[in-house]
């Protein structure tokens, strides 16, 4: 009975432990499927560090290294799967101490809490192991983006040596070309040489000709000094204000006789004696130029008339010294200058007396004023009068015969008159390449900008609605003369949105009549740099102080020091030294 009882107090004991065996048994089963998660996690760790070595072993140094710090965790994570394994044995008899013994009870809850501590570690290893492998993959990502950048430099190298090859293809051609050339100047060096060869011979026939023609210069010399009596006759008759006209025409008529007749006299002698005709008729200018400045200091009433005869004589003169220096017939013949006075009355106005609009003229036409550019006509196509006119035939003419190159533009245009005489001149004279550039906001002048221009305060020029004149009117002046095609480019706004970005490679002649500060700076800014050596700037406005103070601002800020020539008493110019 007492083995009886005893086994049943066993039974007992065992009945009352077995929940809490049941419950123990399902805990380990539980720990046990955790530990088989951090298994398979552990393996995927460990394959993501294993391929993120594979994809940094062709980096540089610094990635190697981390890959022996991702191999080092690797090598934990395996110690911690061995320690696992030999968790899940203890486990194992664990359970089968249970089984057989529940004696074992506080050995196998020993032994859970060091496997808790074990999966704790693992958890940490884990961890960080991760933090291993994202800063392997920021790494990774730099190096990508490095690899990018290079290949990008790589790719502008390429580039930059393709064009370095083909410019040297370029100036490979250009040394051929040049070559050709050198041989094609050497070729023409032996004609010319022939040609002298002849010439000599011409010249040695023709000295025995050489005393008649020193006898005919000496003839020349009495009418050119019976010429400078006349003018001094001239000069002594002007104070007769009822015969100014007649006589200013008499003065110009002498000074175009006077020209012919050297050079007919030119043509008469021998080539020995053409540089002294044309030292002479040098002499002749600069004694027309200081009988003028004579006649201005007496007669100040007549400047009108006196200006606008001094771009003729000017012109008679220089066409006969380019007539005695080529021996040929110049470009101003006979029927271009007709063209060229006809088309200079019609615009001016001068030709059928066009009346003055503006508000101090009464209506009234007044030759002298309009020769001066002094009223606003009420329908002619300019308003900066005879003289400079001439002033701008006169230099768009030198624009040509000394081959300057470059384009024609006024800044400034009101009714286009001027721009429509540029292209006159230049169909006159068979010009089929320049153009003449037409700058205006066609819409008047801007309202004065004081806080940055503070010389234009106060200026009144944009409330004046006679100056703003739209493009299409200034198109169909274009249009009345036959002058608009393809080579008049209109540039439509304000010069500071205009002018910077025009399409212009180089210009002969600049025209500036903006009046005010702003608008002859901003045309200055934009349009000098590409004015050729030995082009002309013509700046209408001088007599303005904003536009003289514009001008002689910006000269001194680029120490310009070519002179300023008069024109009119308003309108002054210069040329860009060569």
């Amino acid at each position: 009975m007492t083995t009886q009882n005893a086994l049943q107090s066993r039974f007992k004991a065992i009945a009352r432990r077995a929940p809490f065996l049941r419950r123990l048994h399902r805990a380990i089963g539980d720990l046990q499927r955790e530990v088989d998660q951090l298994k398979l996690v552990s393996e995927d760790r460990l394959a993501l560090s294993t391929t993120l070595r594979i994809e940094l072993a062709d980096s540089k140094a610094r990635e190697t290294e981390l890959s022996g710090a991702l191999a080092g965790a690797a090598n934990e994570l395996s110690e911690a799967r061995l320690r696992e394994d030999n968790l899940s044995k203890q486990l194992a008899a664990t359970q089968a101490a249970l089984e057989t013994n529940a004696a074992q009870q506080e050995t196998l809850l020993t032994q859970l809490s060091s496997l808790q501590t074990a999966v704790s570690a693992a958890d940490a290893h884990i961890a960080e192991a991760t933090d291993h492998s994202s800063r392997l993959k920021i790494e990774l990502a730099d190096s990508r983006a490095r690899e990018t950048q290079l290949s990008e430099t790589l790719a502008d190298a390429t580039r930059e040596l393709s064009e370095a090859r083909r410019r040297e293809e370029d100036l490979s051609s250009q040394l051929a070309a040049a070559q050709v050339t050198l041989s094609t100047h050497a070729a023409q060096r032996e004609s010319l040489l022939t040609q002298l060869s002849s010439l000599q011979t011409e010249l040695s026939a023709a000295a025995a000709s050489d005393a008649e023609a020193r006898r005919e210069l000496v003839s020349a010399n009495v009418r050119i000094g019976e010429a400078a009596v006349r003018e001094e006759t001239l000069s002594r008759e002007l104070a007769s204000s009822t015969e100014r006209a007649e006589i200013a025409k008499s003065a110009q008529s002498a000074a175009t006789a006077l020209s012919e007749e050297l050079y007919n006299l030119a043509h008469a002698v021998g080539p020995s004696l053409r540089d002294q005709m044309t030292a002479q008729a040098n002499v002749i200018l600069g004694s027309l130029n200081e009988l003028k400045a004579s006649l201005l200091a007496q007669f100040p009433s007549l400047n009108s008339n006196i200006f606008a005869l001094q771009s003729g004589q000017e012109e008679a003169f220089r066409n006969l010294r380019n007539r005695l220096s080529t021996d040929r017939e110049g470009p101003h013949s006979l029927t271009h200058d007709l063209y060229l006075d006809l088309l200079e009355a019609c615009l001016t106005g001068m030709i059928h007396a066009d009346p003055s609009e503006a508000p101090w003229a009464d209506g009234i036409y007044d030759p002298n004023r309009r020769a001066l550019g002094l009223d606003w006509p009420s329908q002619a196509e300019t308003m900066i009068g005879r003289a400079r006119m001439r002033n701008l035939r006169m230099l768009t003419q030198r624009v040509l015969e000394e081959g300057i190159p470059g384009d024609l533009i006024e800044t400034g245009v009101w009714r286009g008159g001027a721009c429509i005489y540029m292209t006159g001149i230049l169909a006159a004279f068979g010009d089929q390449k320049r153009r003449v550039l037409v700058a205006d906001s066609f819409r008047g002048l801007p309202p004065p900008n004081a806080e940055d221009y503070p010389a234009d305060e106060g200026d009144q020029h944009h409330q004046m609605m006679q100056l703003a004149v739209s493009r299409d009117q200034v198109e169909e002046n274009f249009r009345r003369y036959g002058l608009l095609d393809e080579r008049v480019i209109f540039l439509e706004g304000w010069f500071k949105d205009t002018l910077p970005s025009a399409p212009i490679e180089a210009l002969g002649l600049l025209r500036l009549d903006g009046d005010m500060y702003e608008s002859t700076m901003d045309a200055l800014n934009a349009l000098y740099g590409k004015v050729s050596p030995g082009g002309f700037v013509i700046i209408d406005d001088y007599v303005l102080k904003p536009c003289a103070q514009a001008v002689d601002d910006f000269r001194s800020r680029h120490r310009i020091s070519a002179p300023l020539q008069e024109v009119d008493g308003a309108a002054k110019w210069w040329q860009v030294p060569y």
